[in-house]
């Protein structure tokens, strides 16, 4: 479910038609224009709740965040996105940063955009290393000249760093290969039962079982002899 929110795409995808009509003047206004990042917890409360139980460490969220400047809300999610403000796919933000206001024109913001879309792509999608919050964090450099909050990019590093995170990296670096088309098929993980018995022949019956059995059979040829004695007589 991780994987598939911060790989959602809606809006309209950087390289789709129309993507950058509103991006063509090559002047900004003489007080800038308002830049915002808005974040979005994935986990809605989950990861507040229950980390500490589960993780041994508590986190306030699983953060998502986004860039709003020129009138459009920016993300990366399974590529370059753009929607207009409140209308992405992860619901209501859960916090709001004004970064400051940039000066630079919406043109050279659109050169940056294009080049980068190849570097933020459903391929490049790197769950520690190159997410959304890194492309929120290079735009916010872009237009402002500052990184976003640390704790924002540090979350995954943050996690793990866990027991239980670094017992999951192995199989979160699985799915990721399978979400970039390069991995083995997925092997299932190891059962932890002891190892079954191979059949064999029955054991035999205890030399006391057979002792007794032994005796049963002379005690009843005895008696049989008794018995056709009787009858004679």
């Amino acid at each position: 479910i991780f994987f598939r929110m911060c790989n959602m795409q809606q809006g309209c995808v950087v390289g789709q038609p129309g993507w950058d009509a509103d991006l063509d003047s090559e002047e900004c206004p003489e007080e800038g224009v308002e830049v915002v990042l808005l974040v979005y917890d994935l986990s809605q409360g989950m990861a507040a709740s229950m980390s500490q139980a589960l993780i041994g460490k508590h986190i306030d969220g699983i953060w998502h965040t986004s860039i709003v400047v020129y009138g459009k809300e920016w993300w990366f999610g399974g590529g370059i996105c753009r929607a207009p403000p409140g209308t992405t796919p992860y619901g209501r933000p859960v916090q709001r940063h004004p970064l400051g206001r940039s000066h630079i024109p919406p043109s050279v913001f659109r050169e940056f955009v294009t080049d980068a879309a190849s570097r933020f792509s459903m391929e490049t999608y790197d769950l520690l290393k190159h997410n959304c919050n890194h492309f929120s964090n290079e735009l916010s450099n872009l237009l402002v000249g500052e990184d976003i909050p640390q704790h924002i990019t540090s979350l995954p590093e943050d996690i793990m760093g866990t027991p239980l995170g670094q017992m999951l990296w192995p199989m979160i670096e699985q799915m990721q290969a399978h979400m970039h088309g390069t991995a083995a098929p997925m092997q299932p993980l190891p059962s932890t039962a002891p190892p079954s018995q191979p059949l064999g022949k029955p054991e035999a019956p205890p030399a006391a079982h057979a002792t007794n059995t032994e005796e049963g059979t002379d005690e009843s040829t005895r008696a049989d002899a008794v018995g056709a004695a009787s009858d004679a007589a």
